[in-house]
């Protein structure tokens, strides 16, 4: 009997320790995400074509997404599966352009200086580019073939660090050394680099050209090219200059209607159709001729206490047929999806406010078949962290530092898991409740079992 009794408790303690046993094994591991996971999703179309392609998010796809780091958005094939999706964090770099410069010869006296006696005689067109130029040399001694080329870059010049010399193609070689010197008025003139090289050099198969000379960036008018050594320029049929053009950068904009917020007259409330990273903030008062003094207040959730942003004096004014606003106020995004406006004087219809934002973008990877899928809107399944940005880095190397990835266009968005994937999961939360349950009963029945025996044995 009193083995029974021994048997009874040992399983009386044992329990406990079974059950933290059960309940510290892991969960299931949770299966692949899948497009019904998510809430919403779109056609990605990428023109039958593969690789690496840019996407830009709307507002619609915003209206989705339900987070602020925007992990519930990603991207599938047609097999179901998720491919690489990542933000855009390498900047898109400057592109390069020539555009031509008004440039002509200027006489040279036998020392190699330009004349210090010189009648000079321009020409200009109704644009203000030179057009012609005549040098009239009194020196005693008679000019040379030109040794110096003169560039006028308008009235108001670029900066320029680069030219790119294209000469005749006459076959003859060309090696020569160059000084550039700046000036804005002709008569001094500033050193900006020396001897650089103008190569042109065929011998049979092989080629080796340099016809572009770098120098320090330089804001001057005039640009002058002067050959050393006593060489002589090649036939040329344009000069450009390099100008560095920065990506286009989008801006959009979003209208945000309020309403009263009904404890305070002049204050009004607004959303935001999702996490977009708004920027910049215009505020159009309902009625012309009308100004205020308003503070803009935000929150992530409607349980957050509110926080200030900012002050702003805004005005509406007729003028001349048209209005006057105020102007924007632009600040660090913000991914606010609340709002709160309060007025002095307090106003009594709500304002817009103009909200402009720049969209986030993404590098999507045409992993597997098509079609692909965008989908956003999920409190269960998140995109992992794909590192697209080394594989962006490897294809600038091979393709060029000009390369960027093609743009795809977003379709027609369709319900996808719907409301069912906005609902958190609790299943492995009951799962364990209900487990903990059975064993708490298990160890009570085990405790009235091993006190009967007791009562046995006494």
């Amino acid at each position: 009997m009193k083995r029974s009794v021994v048997r009874a408790l040992f399983g009386l303690v044992m329990l406990p320790i079974a059950a933290t046993g059960a309940s510290a094994q892991p969960l299931p591991t949770e299966s692949a995400a899948l497009p019904a996971d998510f809430a919403w999703t779109w056609p990605i179309h990428t023109g039958d074509r593969r690789g690496a392609f840019e996407i830009v998010l709307d507002v619609e796809v915003y209206g989705r997404i339900r987070r602020n780091d925007l992990r519930d958005l990603a991207a599938f094939n047609g097999g179901g599966q998720m491919i690489p999706l990542a933000p855009r964090n390498n900047v898109p770099a400057p592109t390069s352009t020539w555009p031509a410069v008004d440039w002509l010869a200027a006489p040279t006296s036998q020392d190699g200086a330009v004349s210090q006696e010189l009648v000079l005689r321009l020409r200009r067109d109704p644009s203000g580019s030179l057009r012609e130029l005549h040098l009239d040399n009194s020196d005693r001694n008679p000019p040379e073939p030109s040794r110096n080329l003169l560039i006028d870059l308008g009235e108001r010049p670029p900066p320029v660090a680069t030219l790119q010399l294209e000469p005749a193609d006459t076959g003859h070689p060309i090696d020569v050394r160059v000084n550039v010197l700046e000036s804005d008025d002709l008569s001094h003139w500033r050193s900006l680099a020396h001897g650089l090289a103008l190569v042109a050099l065929t011998d049979g198969p092989v080629r080796i050209e340099r016809l572009r000379l770098d120098f320090p960036a330089s804001r001057a008018r005039y640009l002058r090219l002067m050959l050393v050594n006593g060489s002589h320029w090649p036939d040329l049929v344009r000069i450009a200059r390099e100008q560095r053009d920065a990506p286009p950068v989008l801006r959009r904009m979003l209208d945000l209607t309020g309403e009263a917020d009904g404890e305070q007259a002049g204050r009004f409330v607004y959303r935001t159709p999702g996490p977009v990273p708004i920027d910049a903030l215009t505020v159009r008062l309902h009625q012309a001729n009308s100004t205020a003094r308003v503070r803009i207040e935000i929150r992530e959730r409607a349980s957050d206490p509110w926080r200030h942003l900012l002050w702003l004096d805004a005005y509406r004014l007729d003028r001349d047929g048209g209005e006057l606003l105020s102007p924007a106020t632009t600040f660090a995004p913000i991914r606010a999806s609340h709002w709160r406006l309060s007025s002095e004087p307090a106003l009594a219809v709500a304002p817009t406010l103009e909200a402009a934002f720049q969209p986030d973008t993404f590098v999507l990877l045409t992993e597997g078949e098509p079609p692909y899928l965008l989908a956003a809107g999920s409190v269960r399944s998140e995109r992992p962290m794909f590192p697209i940005d080394a594989a962006l880095t490897t294809l600038q190397q091979t393709e060029g530092p000009d390369w960027q990835p093609e743009r795809a266009a977003i379709g027609p968005g369709r319900e996808a898991g719907g409301a069912a994937a906005l609902r958190p999961d609790t299943g492995p939360y009951w799962r364990a409740g209900l487990l903990w349950a059975v064993l708490v009963i298990g160890a009570i029945l085990v405790a009235m079992s091993a006190l009967r025996l007791l009562r046995r044995v006494d």
